[in-house]
């Protein structure tokens, strides 16, 4: 399911442990996710679109700078 859905997983009534186990499932394929996948899908088929240029590549200059000292 991709979008916001009608309603999340709680709301008007109790979490169902089929509920919970899907919300587990996608912290973990997210938690998996490399950050760089993330940007390319966030940006599609642009190759330097905003995600890469606005927030992940000064995250990463920012981290590489750190990670020298």
């Amino acid at each position: 399911e991709i979008g916001i859905p009608d309603t999340i997983p709680g709301e008007g009534q109790a979490v169902t442990p089929e509920e919970a186990r899907r919300a587990k499932l996608r912290t973990f394929v997210a938690a998996a996710r490399r950050v760089e996948s993330w940007v390319g899908s966030m940006d599609g088929s642009v190759s330097m679109g905003p995600f890469r240029r606005f927030v992940f590549s000064r995250i990463k200059d920012l981290s590489l700078i750190h990670i020298s000292q």
